[in-house]
């Protein structure tokens, strides 16, 4: 197989395992007091590296950036919901509940629901995204303003397309995220995630503002 063959399948490949889909996290497990609001900004680098499928055909991993910015609102006591767009392949939209279930002085955890929808065109064939992010998240807190959360999750896909019809894909993974700071937070972060065939690497950095 030529190398312009090769890029050309790893970029599909990449397309219908990727799509759309977030591998970042950038927040903690705690929610926002009601009536608070933050904005964040962010941006990603996810290398992906393909499991060779057929014998004697190998794809090169790849990497790409993704830059973002996202909104959250309290909603209720130990509740609130958000927004993150971000540029992907394509741009795509996830809006997300939060309920922390434990609040401690130094650990908090929660249970988060994203849900995300988007479509490409591509040679007049029309494929659709939709993506569900069940996630847990365990802060502990290392000293004032200095915690570090680990978010497991799995990214539910469904891909539907005129030509080949619906496929549903697991890729399960998680996100190590440091948070720097109090109503202004630094959040570098380095994710793992795999599916089938394909594995993830993120690393990430970003910065998030409270009022």
């Amino acid at each position: 197989m030529g190398k312009g063959a090769k890029l050309l399948g790893l970029f599909y490949l990449v397309l219908l395992t990727v799509g759309c889909a977030s591998f970042s996290n950038f927040q903690t497990a705690e929610t926002l007091e009601p009536g608070k609001t933050s904005f964040g900004a962010g941006v990603t680098a996810t290398t992906v590296s393909p499991e060779p499928q057929v014998e004697d055909v190998y794809y090169e991993s790849i990497t790409y950036i993704t830059p973002e910015m996202s909104f959250r609102y309290g909603a209720a006591e130990h509740f609130d919901i958000g927004a993150r767009l971000y540029t992907s392949l394509p741009i795509g939209l996830i809006v997300d509940g939060k309920f922390q279930f434990l609040d401690t002085k130094s650990f908090d955890a929660a249970a988060g629901l994203g849900v995300s929808y988007s479509g490409i065109e591509i040679n007049d064939n029309s494929i659709r995204f939709l993506d569900l992010y069940p996630a847990l998240l365990f802060t502990y807190h290392l000293s004032e303003g200095l915690s570090t959360t680990l978010a497991p999750r799995v990214i539910v896909r469904n891909i539907s397309s005129d030509t080949a019809g619906d496929e549903t894909q697991t890729i399960p993974g998680a996100t190590l995220t440091l948070a720097i700071g109090k109503r202004v937070q630094f959040m570098p972060e380095v994710g793992y995630y795999q599916s089938s065939d394909v594995k993830f690497i993120n690393y990430g950095v970003g910065i998030n503002f409270s009022f």
